[in-house]
């Protein structure tokens, strides 16, 4: 990786911005007319959140013709291809009933269809049981799509 990351020209802003760049702004010089950079590493919901009410370089854009994300190639097999979504935690923190029944609600697995269908670009299932329909755009659609091939299995 130091190889691509660290040659003069290869990291846009040079190899000081890796770290620097703010989550909201990784893909606006990838979708700028002309692009200033052909490939970025962003979060899936970004396209949907910026957490500061801005536009991301999305707004206006079409998933899977003007951008469009694949996985790396696995650097070793055994360990399947490097992939990032995000993820939620449940925790009970004082045991009530309402507590224990929200618990058994989302270890149902009845949650995840309704995360799915509520929230664009925050709710992929990693259940088996998880159905594409279930989410309502094709940025979503494609990552729990290729969930599988990324982990090689789901919960």
């Amino acid at each position: 990786m130091s190889d691509l990351w660290l040659k003069a020209g290869y990291a846009y802003g040079g190899r000081e911005a890796i770290n620097e760049a703010e989550i909201a702004d990784l893909a606006k010089p990838l979708l700028s007319t002309p692009p200033k950079l052909w490939m970025t590493h962003a979060p899936s919901f970004l396209p949907f959140w910026d957490g500061r009410g801005e536009d991301t370089g999305f707004l206006g854009k079409e998933f899977g013709t003007d951008y469009d994300f694949f996985l790396l190639p696995p650097i070793d097999k055994a360990r399947g291809a490097p992939g990032l979504v995000e993820s939620h935690i449940t925790a009970m923190l004082r045991e009530t009933s309402e507590s224990r029944a929200l618990m058994a609600y989302v270890a149902s697995g009845a949650q995840g269809e309704a995360w799915a269908k509520l929230c664009n670009g925050f709710g992929v299932s990693p259940r088996k049981g998880a159905k594409l329909e279930w989410y309502p755009d094709a940025l979503s659609r494609r990552t729990a799509e290729v969930i599988p091939r990324w982990r090689g299995r789901r919960l």
